[in-house]
This record gives structure tokens, C-alpha cells and sequence, in this order.
């Protein structure tokens, strides 16, 4: 029954009596704001939480108005809380995808159909995530990046630019991919790497360690780099090329590195291992073949080394033709190790042959060089293409 003179509100379908000013008035600000909050929201939970194919107890959202191509009265995918999903921005939950733990989808991000997003994760920007990608620990992915597929990527790795990564790509540790790189098919990556520009790594590639892959490098078919590598600038690394740059003691360490750049092409059954010292290839080098590369080793100039080749401690810049005498040799049943250098007294003939040497066959190469004594640019010419 009202009483006279006194003061009421309707708070939660219910009168209630106020006799303080105060109390009423902090009441009429709560509930304000209470409708306001509400009313800004552009989804909220379903009733009751649902048991999951994640062993979670995950509610389903339910769009309250019209945004991005969201309709109100929309069923979209599953969230633990409130906490998973920002009721801010355009992004969304489609579905039958999954983001709960800590994880967060925020700015105007879209995860679709039976993605998984969970623990410390944060998807945001203008991400997408799509097909049944699982994306764990904390993880960041950000601006335009696009994960498909079934790719796995976990660890404090963050992904970021205009990338794209889909396939069976499986990503860990803290691994950087930035810029327009693309990761595909059965690609592995992990430890502290760094994928930027327009990079390209495919295939059943696998990088592991301290690696930095930028500039329009590929690495693609069975390429395996391991420990303290640098490949950059257009380098294309492929076929069952292993290169391994640990120390001896078996860790990542500088003094024990790999640097590849500058137009560089290795493919087939190439070897590189730096365990005695760095190893420097660069400078539109082609290896190729059987070829084997045990550090210090320093390539450059348009080097061209294939066959079955065992190279050891040994410089290869611009084909190393200074001095005319052959200071190692040797013919073994799997390989051979050569260090040949040629010198010349036309200055003429050494700018022509630094740039223009073949390095092939070892006992081929012999034979001319013992039979060769002229030295004019065209006979030059012919003694190199005879080779």
C-alpha cells in the first residue's frame, strides 16, 4: 500500500521506499547508467552455458542489433564470458568457432567456422581466422592478417601486416611474421624468427632457431634451416637443402651463423653446416647438386659450384681466380675438395673472368688449366666456356 508524501521508484519491476534523498538519487544515476550499458551492447550470452567439444562450459552469442553484416536476433559461436568477445567494434564470432580461456577478440576482427582461440591470445585489427585453425597461449594476431585452414600457432609468436598463413602450418615459440609474407601447406616454424616482407616458405619447409627470412626470400619443398641464420634479398632456398648453423657445443650462436643474400639460388642435396665457423653465401651464387659446405666458408661474386662437390674452409669469391697454380687437391669416392686460383697479368682478362668463371668438375677443370697459356680475352673466352 503507498503511503502519502512518501517517495517511490520502480527499480527492477518492484516499489521501492526511499525516505533519503541521497540514496534515491545515487539509485537514479545506478539505473541510468544500468539502461544505458545495456542498450549499448550488440550481443549478449545465451541463458545457460553449453558443454563443448572443448570440454568447456562456453555460452553461445546472440547479436542485440544490426553491425558489420551482423543482423539482430543473429546466433554467432561460442564465448566463456563476456571477456572473450568486445562489445565494441565490429568484431564477431561466427559459427561453430571457440574463443574462451583469456583470450580476446576485439577491434573488428571475425573468427569463423571451427576456429579455436584460447588462453592468453588476442585477435584483433582487421584479422580474420578461418576453417579449423587453433590459435593458444599468446598468441597476437593483428591489422590485415589472415590464418586459415588447419595451421596450429601457438607460444608468445604474433602475427601481423597483410601475412597469410594456411595449410598444416604449425607455428611456435616467439616467432615474428609480418609484412606480405605467406606460409603454406606443411611449413613448420619455430624458436625467435623473424618472416617479413613478401617472404614465401611452403611446402614441408622447417625453420628452427635464431632465423630472420626477409626481402623476397623463398624456402619451399623439403629445406630444413636450423640455428643462427640470416637469408634475405631474393634468395631461393629448396630441394633437400639442409642447413645447420649451431655451434659445437650445440647452440645458437653468431660466431657460428649462416648468412645467405643477395639473389642466391641452393637446391637440390646441398649440406651447409657452419660448426667450425660462419658461412657466407652471396651475390647471385648458384649451389646445386651433392654439394657440401662445412664452415668457415665465404661465397660471392656469380659463383657457380654443383656436382658432388666438399667444400672445407675454403673462399669462393668470384670464382677466387687470382693465381695460377692449384694449392689443393683431391679425388675421393663420394666427393671432392678443390681450392683453384688463377692469376693473370691483363687487367682486362681478371675484370672479364671475375665475373664470368664456372667452377665445375675438378679434373676436368685441371686438364685445361694445364694445357691453357695464352692470354688473350678471347682465347680467355674459350679456355672458360670449354670448361
Amino acid at each position: 500500500m503507498l503511503v502519502k508524501n512518501h517517495i517511490y521508484i520502480i527499480y527492477k519491476n518492484k516499489f521501492e521506499f526511499f525516505k533519503d534523498y541521497t540514496i534515491l538519487y545515487m539509485c537514479f544515476v545506478f539505473k541510468k547508467q544500468y539502461v544505458k550499458t545495456s542498450m549499448d551492447k550488440k550481443y549478449k550470452l545465451s541463458d545457460s552455458a553449453l558443454k563443448t567439444s572443448v570440454n568447456k562450459n562456453l555460452y553461445v552469442i546472440i547479436a542485440l542489433k544490426d553491425f558489420s553484416d551482423v543482423k539482430a536476433g543473429d546466433v554467432g559461436g561460442f564465448v566463456e564470458s563476456e571477456d572473450n568477445l568486445s562489445q565494441t567494434g565490429d568484431c564477431w564470432i561466427y559459427d561453430n568457432a571457440k574463443v574462451y580461456g583469456t583470450a580476446k577478440v576485439s577491434g573488428d576482427a571475425k573468427i569463423y567456422d571451427n576456429a579455436i582461440v584460447c588462453g592468453d591470445s588476442s585477435i584483433t585489427g582487421n584479422a580474420i581466422v578461418v576453417g579449423n585453425v587453433k590459435i593458444s597461449d599468446n598468441v597476437w594476431i593483428y591489422d590485415n592478417a589472415i590464418i586459415r585452414d588447419y595451421a596450429n600457432i601457438s607460444g608468445t609468436s604474433s602475427i601481423s601486416g597483410n601475412s597469410k598463413i594456411s595449410g598444416n602450418v604449425r607455428i611456435g615459440g616467439r616467432v615474428q611474421v609480418s609484412g606480405n609474407a605467406q606460409i603454406s601447406k606443411n611449413a613448420s616454424i619455430n624458436g625467435w624468427c623473424n618472416i617479413a616482407d613478401n617472404t614465401i616458405i611452403t611446402d614441408d619447409a622447417c625453420i628452427y632457431g635464431c632465423v630472420d627470412v626477409y626481402n623476397n626470400a623463398i624456402i619451399k619443398e623439403h629445406a630444413n634451416v636450423k640455428g643462427y641464420v640470416e637469408i634475405k634479398d631474393n634468395v631461393c632456398i629448396s630441394g633437400n637443402t639442409n642447413i645447420h648453423a649451431i655451434s659445437p657445443k650445440f647452440t645458437i650462436d653468431y660466431q657460428y651463423g649462416v648468412f645467405i643474400n643477395g639473389n642466391v639460388k641452393i637446391f637440390g642435396d646441398v649440406y651447409i653446416k657452419s660448426t667450425n665457423g660462419q658461412i657466407r653465401i652471396m651475390d647471385d651464387a648458384m649451389i646445386f647438386g651433392n654439394v657440401i659446405f662445412h664452415g668457415p666458408q665465404y661465397v660471392s661474386g656469380n659463383a657457380y659450384i654443383y656436382k658432388d662437390n666438399h667444400y672445407k674452409n675454403y673462399t669462393v669469391k668470384n670464382y677466387d681466380v687470382k693465381q695460377r697454380k692449384t694449392t689443393k687437391y683431391r679425388q675421393s669416392v663420394d666427393a671432392t675438395e678443390i681450392n683453384i686460383t688463377y692469376t693473370c697479368s691483363n687487367k682486362q682478362f681478371n675484370t672479364w673472368i671475375n665475373n664470368k668463371f664456372v667452377f665445375g668438375n675438378a679434373e676436368q677443370f685441371l686438364q685445361q688449366l694445364n694445357g691453357f697459356t695464352k692470354s688473350t680475352i678471347n682465347e680467355c673466352k674459350k679456355f672458360i666456356y670449354s670448361v
